[in-house]
């Protein structure tokens, strides 16, 4: 028997009625504020016209009224906005921020919807119901059966099409910067926010290998979509002409994007389309789109256009496996071995030319080794494999010449190696910050701090509204102490999701620098709190402040601090000595600390790499042991 989906589950149920949502909901329509809302035309209507609300947001907002001036958690909205199914934060967040834009309204200082900080969200206005109009039957949600293998529009995306025959408006602005805002998953299945997120990467790469212009990372828009709810909003915070809205719904082995394209100061629709493909099309599709995309926003881009090069196609199992894979991997630092290495794996079983899948076992076993649950002689060697492996298959991966690098870098020490292969990912995607980061970590290990300096900076331009505490720290590093801490200062404030990793370490950096500008007290006020949080799964934290109470004559103190690290390294995977060498420097046991140096080396802990640029090893400078110790790993001190 044929099944009949809709992108939105349930979004083709009938409205709840008047009763069912205590008189001021549902198909009758309500006064709120200076709006006007029929939920059953999915409209919103004031002075300057109707605005269509995509039938999530119309459940959203039911919801608000429904309850109006009580607070409404996120758990009840997930449970009746998306059924209890699971969705990211992100995807919450993004769909308020949209609302919030609907009815104009401003996160910081509301009109209509207010936050109510971990608690939820309050509608703060008193809706009124109001006479119902004669209206026209609801249109039927257009439907997608799976049966017949056909995909159609849901409500919004129709709407795309109608636009996109209209003549594009002018953008109000010559276009330098580009945000790809997340993409909405609107799969009749459960479960599948890691492709559309997937999705929306790599729509953002494909577009910054064109180089047209900027595109923005991904992070920043997440991180203020619930405080700058309009596009308005976003493009002065990040700079930005213009932003790529959309949707995808994937269903019975295909895929369609829905993508519009907005004027982010005038809040203009300049363009939108629809897109669809078989899912072993999917690489062409994002490129279809990216290229459509630039071609409206640069008729010189329009011009250079060649006939594209038809991708590859990819095994849909493969590559679903893949971006689940990647899903799972940001979680490793931190949970240590889980099923990412089993989804790369399987990948790799349903397609064995899959190169990405080989990039993602690489990042795995480099990420693991770094985070201690790995020794670098077991890890390392299998990330090569599987980057050698990627890079054969397809020289062109940039995430494979990346991934490849931070072996040669942090585990053979091949310096020029490494150099060459951060330049050429960037050369593939100059758009990736994180890969702008890298390079930055690379080039200040290596002394080179201008350079370095030049990287961080392209970092934060790409995410402007991440933290700048990598630009602190390459600072840091150049011994720019008071520059450092400016950075620091200027860091935008951080959600808590970040809180844990991101504000412990910048409140060490911040004590990192008073140590070595002599203000111990001050450092070791700030140490002291870090190192009891995060010394077990960064014991360099505990190392600094070891250095630091040695350095104000509080020797005994620094001595307990020792005795924890070395029982620490004794319970550790890789039993890294590295954090013992910053104390025992500072209470001037020169002898031992270079004996502990050398089996560092000789263990190839990744923290070698900071040999030559440690500020904490500065005493060590003119110690011949030391000198031989740097020429033996091709490192030398830079110049002061």
């Amino acid at each position: 028997m044929a099944q009949t989906v809709t992108p939105f589950p349930g979004s083709d149920r009938e409205p709840p009625t008047a009763s069912e949502t205590g008189g001021a909901a549902g198909d009758v329509p309500v006064q709120i504020g200076d709006w006007l809302f029929e939920p059953s035309l999915n409209r919103l209507t004031g002075d300057a016209g109707s605005v269509r609300l995509e039938p999530k947001l119309t459940d959203l907002l039911l919801l608000l009224v429904r309850h109006h001036g009580g607070v409404v958690s996120k758990e009840e909205i997930v449970g009746s906005v998306w059924e209890g199914r699971f969705i990211a934060d992100s995807a919450l967040t993004r769909a308020m921020a949209e609302l919030r834009r609907a009815l104009g309204d401003d996160a910081q200082e509301p009109s209509y919807i207010e936050t109510i900080s971990k608690r939820g969200y309050r509608l703060i206005v008193e809706p009124k119901e109001v006479s119902a109009k004669p209206v026209a039957s609801r249109p039927n949600v257009l439907r997608w059966g799976i049966a017949a293998g056909v995909l159609v529009l849901a409500a919004s995306a129709a709407m795309f099409l109608m636009r996109s025959l209209e003549p594009p408006a002018a953008p109000a602005n010559k276009v330098s910067a580009i945000v790809v805002l997340p993409l909405q998953d609107l799969s009749p299945e459960r479960g599948g926010e890691y492709f559309a997120a997937a999705m929306t990467e790599a729509l953002t790469t494909d577009l910054a290998q064109i180089g047209a212009f900027r595109v923005l990372s991904r992070r920043s828009i997440d991180q203020y979509a619930e405080t700058h709810g309009s596009l308005a909003g976003v493009a002065s915070s990040l700079g930005a002409d213009a932003a790529v809205e959309g949707s995808i719904v994937r269903a019975d082995g295909r895929v369609r994007i829905n993508v519009q394209l907005t004027d982010a100061y005038t809040d203009t629709h300049l363009w939108a389309e629809s897109y669809e493909r078989e899912l072993v099309d999917i690489l062409a599709l994002q490129g279809e789109v990216a290229r459509a995309i630039a071609s409206e926003l640069s008729s010189s881009v329009a011009r250079g256009f060649g006939p594209a090069e038809a991708p590859p196609r990819v095994d849909p199992l493969a590559h679903d496996l893949y971006l689940q894979g990647r899903h799972a991997l940001g979680r490793c630092f931190f949970e240590g071995p889980n099923e990412a290495a089993d989804l790369f794996q399987r990948a790799i079983d349903a397609d064995p030319g899959f190169a990405p899948a080989y990039a993602g076992l690489a990042d795995y076993y480099s990420i693991l080794t770094l985070s201690d649950f790995l020794q670098p002689h077991e890890g390392f060697p299998k990330a090569r494999v599987a980057a050698l492996k990627a890079l054969e298959l397809d020289p062109g991966s940039a995430e494979a010449h990346a991934a490849l690098a931070h072996v040669e870098f942090m585990f053979d020490w091949n310096w020029e190696r490494a150099d060459g292969g951060f330049r050429r990912a960037l050369e593939l995607n100059p758009s990736n910050a994180d890969g702008h980061r890298a390079y930055a970590f690379f080039l200040t290990c290596m002394g080179r701090f201008e350079e370095a300096v030049e990287q961080a900076q392209l970092q934060i331009e790409l995410d402007p509204l991440n933290d700048r505490s990598h630009l602190a720290w390459v600072l840091f590093n150049a011994r720019r102490h008071d520059e450092s801490l400016a950075e620091l200062e200027r860091g935008p404030e951080l959600h808590f999701a970040q809180q844990l990793s991101s504000v412990s370490m910048q409140r060490a950096l911040v004590g990192w620098n008073y140590a070595l500008l002599g203000r111990h007290g001050e450092a070791i006020d700030i140490l002291g709190p870090v190192a009891a949080a995060r010394g077990k799964r960064n014991p360099t934290v505990l190392g600094v402040l070891g250095w630091t109470l040695a350095s104000a004559g509080r020797g005994s103190e620094a001595r307990e601090v020792l005795g924890r690290l070395e029982e620490l390294a004794a319970s550790q995977t890789s039993g890294d000595l590295y954090a013992q060498v910053i104390v025992l420097t500072a209470l001037g046991e020169t002898e031992r600390a270079l004996d502990l140096l050398e089996e560092t080396v000789l263990q190839r802990s990744p923290n070698a790499i900071f040999l030559a640029v440690e500020p904490f090893l500065e005493s060590l400078a003119d110690e011949p042991r030391y000198q031989r110790l740097l020429e033996s790993v091709g490192l030398s001190r830079p110049a002061s």
